[in-house]
Formats: C-alpha cells, sequence, structure tokens
C-alpha cells in the first residue's frame, strides 16, 4: 500500500528509487537493502511494505501486477529450514523478485562470518545479482551485522522512531559502501529543490502493508515462532539422547531422521517444499531439514 504522505516536496518515494534501480536499463542492478532498529519500533511491518510498494512499482515500470513479484511466499527467515527454501527455491529465479528475510540475527564479528547465517546471505546476493532482484533484510543492530556481509548492502535503513497508532515509522536512509581502505561510508540520499539547491534527506517515512499481506505475515510469524519453540525441544532432547545412548533409539531425533530421510529425500527431488514434505512424513520442520542435510 503506498504511502501518498511525502516529508520533502518534490522527493519520490524510496519505493520508486529501489525500483527505478532494478528497472532502469542503464543501471541494471539489483538492489540488498538492510532494515535494523530496536525490537518493536516497526522493522518487520514497515519493510513489508515497502517490498509491495517496490513491487507496485516495478509493475508500473515494466508491466504486470504486484503480486508478480512479491507475495506472502516472499518473506522467509535466516535459519537452516528459511534458508533452504529460499535457496531452493524458483522465486530467485524470477527476475526483479522482491524478498524480504526477517529477522536476521546475523552473526557479530569477523570470527562468525562464515556461519549458516552469513553464508545463506552471500549466497542470496550471488544468486539474485543478475535477476536483478530486491532483497530486504532485518537485523535489531547495525553492529549485529557481519562487516563483510554490511558490504554487500546498497541502502542502510535504521528505524528511529514508529507511532503507536498508525504503525508508521520515522527512518533515516543511507546510501552504503566500503572503501578500500575498510573503512564504512555512509551518505543520506540528497534532493534538489525547485531553485536547484541540494538538501540531504534526513528522514522518511515508513510504508505500511496492506490489510491481507499483514494478516499473512502475522499468521507466518506465529507459525514460526511454534516452530522455534518444536525446534528448540528437539535440540535439547537430541543432546540427551547423545548423553545416554547412540541417539538411535526409537523415538529419538536420530531414529526419526534415519527413518524418513530416503523418502523425504525422493519428495524433495520430486519438488516439494519444506513445508509439504514435513507435512507428508508428519515430521517438524527442524526434522524434515535434518533429514535433507548432507550431514
Amino acid at each position: 500500500m503506498s504511502n501518498k504522505y511525502l516529508p520533502y516536496r518534490g522527493v519520490p518515494e524510496f519505493s520508486w528509487i529501489v525500483a527505478e534501480r532494478t528497472c532502469n536499463t542503464f543501471r541494471d542492478a539489483d538492489c540488498v537493502i538492510f532494515f535494523t532498529g530496536r525490537r518493536g519500533v516497526g522493522k518487520s511491518v514497515n519493510s513489508i511494505g515497502l517490498a509491495e510498494a517496490v513491487a507496485e512499482n516495478i509493475a508500473k515500470m515494466i508491466g504486470g501486477i504486484a503480486s508478480d513479484y512479491f507475495t506472502p511466499n516472499n518473506i522467509k527467515t535466516v535459519s537452516r529450514t528459511g534458508g533452504m527454501e529460499i535457496l531452493s527455491s524458483d522465486t530467485l529465479l524470477k527476475e526483479h523478485s522482491v524478498l524480504v528475510i526477517d529477522d536476521a540475527q546475523i552473526s557479530i564479528g569477523a570470527r562468525r562470518s562464515t556461519t549458516n547465517e552469513n553464508q545463506i546471505i552471500n549466497d542470496l546476493v550471488t544468486i539474485c545479482r543478475p535477476f536483478k532482484s530486491v532483497l530486504i533484510f532485518n537485523s535489531v543492530f547495525h553492529a549485529n551485522i557481519d562487516k563483510g556481509t554490511r558490504s554487500l548492502a546498497d541502502f542502510i535503513v535504521t528505524v528511529k522512531s514508529s507511532n503507536t497508532f498508525t504503525k508508521q515509522s520515522l527512518m533515516k536512509v543511507y546510501t552504503y559502501e566500503v572503501s578500500d581502505s575498510g573503512m564504512e561510508i555512509k551518505r543520506f540520499l540528497t534532493w534538489k529543490d525547485e531553485n536547484g539547491k541540494k538538501h540531504r534527506i534526513k528522514y522518511w517515512i515508513g510504508t505500511l502493508p496492506s490489510p491481507d499481506l499483514l494478516k499473512a505475515y502475522n499468521k507466518m510469524r506465529r507459525e514460526n515462532s511454534i516452530n522455534l519453540v518444536h525446534e528448540s525441544r528437539e535440540k535439547y532432547l537430541e543432546q540427551k539422547d547423545k548423553g545416554t545412548d547412540t541417539g538411535t533409539k526409537k523415538g529419538s531425533i536420530g531414529a526419526i531422521i534415519e527413518k524418513n530421510r530416503e523418502k523425504a529425500t525422493q519428495l524433495k527431488d520430486q519438488g516439494k517444499s519444506m513445508r509439504a514434505i514435513a507435512r507428508e512424513l508428519n515430521m517438524t520442520d527442524y526434522q524434515t531439514t535434518r533429514c535433507l542435510s548432507k550431514g
């Protein structure tokens, strides 16, 4: 849902700037955006609203409708399950697709730069570049994002505050680059007024998603939270099994994985999604991921 209020007269919406970057034949570029800000300030809602607005602008620029480029299925989390779903999805192979990676709790420091989360992000950016996609990542703090991963960003969006009643947020948007010496450079976007004078754009107003999209997102987030509880319980039981026996007794995590590994692999080769495999084999997402992992 496009936000009609613009704090700077004559300046296009940020969503238009992002869409134009990927649709402009002279640029022919993708776009990577990191949303940061404290918990509860509106990162998720406003990043999804931005994604929907970007898709609307892309549709206006090159044809089609917004849902051709962004749907609730384009919202994922950086996790073992979410990452595998993203990387095995045909969505990545569609030009100008818009993806939101929610709750990207990316590891701190160079020592953790090879973690699954950072590797997923690196792979996503590499795959999406030739398809001119838009990738939007959320993380609580800018400093939580590994420096190597930060260098992939085209824009950093810092959500400063949220209106309790309207749910819209006040944001700062920077272009982002890393110099040859390793110095991180953030710059405000600029515009020229009717007299040709250049100004820095210090604040932007967040864009809210449509009610249907917000409802779908809230449902997905609740399901993810339930899965997280189940995964945590299973990991605990798995560690407990390892401490008492080989972890392959009947009913243990190891036994469930060994029993279903071959069938899960067959279903994946048939093109079934992670969720579909989990439902068919009566397993959780975590168990399904373990079945399909190489280890």
